[in-house]
């Protein structure tokens, strides 16, 4: 997609979807042991739990045999949040009802296109439960995985699994993290001992996805004989835990936040900058005339086109000098908002007035092993983690400073954004010491994680304050109105607030789907927390364009943004778009 001038890709967004299928509250849920699941794609469960416990016949000639408990019985795949966007289909997500996780089946060549392979895609949580049939006794599971790192074919951080006699409660036998293979393609075998035999009708299976999972045969060896087995402790189901969408101190009483980018070189210069006069129509909001009625966005936040953050530019020190001085550069982006949110202030009569703004930290690529030398003590290399932590503290500590000497009294510095859109377990030791040092500053970090991506479930375990998770709806041409709804179902679940994204086309299908994003806001309470806007300079074309389809999204915007837009508005809006 290019902009209006045909110049650059303003942003390109891949929507991967790796959904961590969370629960969505529709009127079809179905509760599944410890989990209300809603999916359309993945069949209706064929376990029924009981807890009339049963037993293998010891006549049988195998009773007392070691060996594959799982070879054959009957499975169900659970996802948390319904898969949808166009992988809701046998090339990203194989039915149960095919029976490969336990057919005896092994791929014969460590590739995706081999049939064999179980796949597994979008939805960064997957459980895999399994009746055995009868009680039985377990000590050890095995399993093997692709690792293929050119197709995004990976291992998970952790899988866990855990053992039930009735489906009611379950304990944990083991948590295991699969071992990088030595090649590029390869299988990860992964097999670990429960340390002693347990009794166990139904075996479940639980790992998150950071893209593809694809695997091979899933093994749980033990015998049908309970003899010397131990009786498991079985913890109950949990009941659900609401966190709500977070309140407004969480981000230093930030309600409205407009993402801000700049920083394209080798491009246009022109796109390295705001003016002025582009802030003036998002600090303010213009009536049709032109006259100023009010303010609009109170809070701010810095950050480079992704074409800077993923181009050679963002990966040494001079690229991530350059950021820092076209962020700070006289007469525009800070310095002209500084300048603008005066102005309209004092024209508002609104005393003190002032924007909050906060500043992006870069990410320290750990295969950049010639960073460059940031203090004269030496060049830094990123596969070192002391290394990554001086850079990660030179560009908190740069921007602080030039805040401070440039002296922008009409604004206020709340804290900084990480502008990865996915974390996992390598990056948690760079991103908690970030957070710690920010927050020694009396600031505050935050996420913008792309529709369930890696980590987002546990956004608060890295150090983030808040997290605000795109739905990624606008985007993503197999993604259907609901999206929009599981989106703020898992945002609500977990704590998170919803970003809102408008498409840089002016037409009437991309602007009916940015009002959906409103009008769903309204009815599921995401209109009143805190909000983050991706718009790409929509807003600003929008104030003074002749187009009134395009006049519609400033306009109901302004008074979502303001939480007075009621159902009626916004639909009656969306019926007007022509």
């Amino acid at each position: 997609h290019w902009n209006s001038s045909g110049v650059f890709p303003v942003k390109i967004r891949f929507c991967l979807d790796k959904a961590f299928q969370l629960v969505y509250n529709c009127a079809k849920r179905k509760k599944y042991g410890e989990t209300i699941m809603p999916d359309k794609y993945y069949e209706s469960p064929r376990i029924v739990f009981t807890d009339k416990p049963s037993y293998w016949s010891s006549e049988d000639s195998d009773f007392n045999i070691r060996q594959n408990l799982l070879r054959g019985v009957p499975y169900d795949i659970i996802p948390e949040m319904p898969i949808d966007g166009g992988f809701d289909c046998a090339h990203f997500n194989t039915l149960a009802s095919e029976g490969k996780v336990n057919d005896g089946n092994f791929a014969k060549a460590y590739t995706f296109v081999d049939p064999a392979w179980n796949r597994f895609t979008g939805g960064a949580k997957r459980m895999v439960i399994f009746d055995l049939g009868h009680l039985s006794a377990v000590d050890s599971w095995s399993i093997s995985i692709l690792y293929e790192k050119e197709t995004g074919c990976g291992l998970p951080d952790f899988i866990s699994v855990y053992g039930s006699v009735d489906g009611k409660g379950w304990q944990k036998l083991a948590t295991s993290r699969p071992e990088k293979p030595k090649w590029d393609t390869d299988r990860a075998v992964m097999t670990v001992d429960f340390g002693d035999r347990y009794i166990i009708r139904y075996f479940k299976v639980e790992f998150k996805l950071e893209l593809h999972v694809y695997c091979e045969q899933f093994e749980l060896y033990g015998t049908k004989s309970l003899e010397n087995a131990k009786e498991i402790v079985q913890v109950p189901d949990e009941a659900e835990h609401i966190a709500g969408y977070p309140t407004y101190d969480s981000i230093k009483n930030a309600h409205n936040v407009l993402l801000v980018y700049h920083c394209m070189p080798d491009v246009n210069d022109r796109n390295n900058y705001v003016t002025a006069d582009e802030f003036k129509k998002i600090v303010g909001y213009y009536d049709k005339d032109g006259k100023l009625e009010d303010t609009f966005f109170d809070s701010f936040l810095f950050l480079p086109y992704t074409r800077f953050e993923f181009g050679e530019e963002s990966k040494r020190f001079e690229g991530w000098k350059y950021y820092v001085d076209c962020q700070f550069r006289e007469g525009y982006n800070i310095d002209a908002l500084n300048k603008v949110t005066g102005e309209i202030g004092k024209e508002l009569g609104i005393e003190n007035y002032k924007s909050k703004v906060f500043f992006t930290i870069m990410y320290p690529r750990p295969e950049i092993h010639d960073f460059g030398d940031i203090d004269g003590n030496g060049n830094l290399d990123f596969a070192r983690i002391d290394d990554m932590k001086k850079a990660v503290k030179w560009m908190i500590d740069e921007q602080m400073r030039r805040y401070r000497e440039g002296n922008y009294a009409n604004t206020e510095l709340g804290g900084f954004y990480w502008f990865e859109e996915s974390v996992t377990e390598a990056n948690r030791e760079i991103i908690c010491f970030a957070a710690d040092y920010i927050h020694s500053k009396g600031l505050c970090l935050f996420w913008i994680p792309y529709y369930t991506a890696a980590g987002f479930a546990d956004w608060k375990s890295y150090g983030f304050d808040i997290a605000c998770m795109q739905p990624n709806y606008v985007f993503n041409a197999n993604s259907k109105r609901e999206r929009l709804y599981y989106n703020a179902e898992a945002a609500k679940k977990l704590g998170l607030c919803v970003e809102l994204e408008v498409h840089w086309e002016q037409t009437p299908e991309m602007i009916t789907k940015y009002l959906e994003y409103l009008d769903v806001g309204v009815e599921e309470g995401y209109m009143n927390t805190v909000k983050m806007y991706y718009e790409s300079g929509a807003f600003r074309s929008a104030c003074v364009s002749d187009n009134p389809n395009w006049r519609l999204i400033y306009d109901c915007t302004y008074k979502f943004a303001k939480e007075r837009l009621t159902s009626e508005e916004i639909k009656k809006a969306i019926s007007d778009v022509k």
